[in-house]
């Protein structure tokens, strides 16, 4: 790949996109919600983080078929009792419509996830990938210019909660969802904003 304003240039150039991935392990099934992978998209070019998005099949096919889509990523951090999460919510619109908003948990205390994210704000292009959470059939593949800043996100986290105690990372996801709907947190991000 070749530097792109200092950041990886991963841009497709495979023409057509037609991606094909091995079945669902068994504990994906059914599971609905966003995930970083990664995955070598052109032959010698070397592997590259993307979004992967499972969702429901009537929902998969829906959203998948937008041609022009819009995606925000609004980045925040809720202390539960069990200790820090970050979240990344996902907004998918077609113009001004809003389809839907995916919740993306992350370990705040976990500094592989934060390396992750500064990766991910090295390269030029972020993809995402939608595929059907029972089938696994790819149903989008988007890709999107990497103004998702990410890079910052791993800083702001690693300077709010360096040395924090916190429990089972699991255990702080179940609490934000026990305590938050989708609307809270959209709310809590708006506000952390207003505040930074």
């Amino acid at each position: 790949m070749v530097a792109n304003f200092g950041r990886i240039d991963n841009r497709w150039t495979g023409g057509r996109v037609d991606l094909v991935f091995p079945p669902l392990p068994p504990e994906e099934v059914g599971v609905s919600g966003a995930r970083f992978l990664e995955l070598e998209f052109q032959p010698g070019q070397g592997e590259e983080l993307f979004l992967r998005i499972l969702e429901e099949p009537q929902w998969a096919r829906k959203y998948g078929g937008v041609q022009e889509l819009t995606v925000v990523a609004t980045t925040l951090a809720v202390i539960t009792d069990a200790g820090p999460i970050a979240i990344i919510l996902w907004r998918f619109a077609r113009g001004l419509e809003a389809l839907v908003h995916y919740e993306h948990y992350l370990d705040a205390l976990d500094e592989p996830t934060r390396r992750m994210l500064r990766d991910i704000e090295n390269q030029a292009r972020l993809k995402i990938i939608l595929r059907d959470n029972r089938s696994g059939a790819t149903e989008g593949f988007w890709e999107f210019d990497n103004n998702f800043a990410m890079g910052e996100f791993a800083e702001a986290l690693s300077n709010a909660f360096k040395g924090r105690p916190a429990g089972p990372f699991q255990r702080r996801v179940d609490l934000v969802k026990e305590e938050y709907r989708i609307e809270d947190l959209i709310e809590i991000a708006r506000r952390q904003r207003a505040v930074v």
